[in-house]
């Protein structure tokens, strides 16, 4: 399991992989791989999926101060 850190720290640097699903709606909402680096920082941990199909994955939420 990686820690928020670890995460936040991926994002800034813009490694990360979107899922098909998650691709789709990156598209239809207008976000942009940008933007997602940008949040980073304000990033709240959901939810582990450690054992998600391909490899371990997580659901995050942008959490605005």
């Amino acid at each position: 399991m990686q820690s928020l850190q670890d995460i936040q720290q991926q994002l800034q640097a813009g490694r990360f992989e979107f899922t098909r699903h998650a691709f789709k709606r990156a598209i239809a909402r207008n976000i942009s791989d940008r933007e997602i680096c940008e949040i980073s920082n304000t990033l709240e941990l959901v939810e582990d999926y450690l054992e998600d199909k391909y490899s371990p994955s997580c659901l995050i939420l942008d959490s605005p101060q």
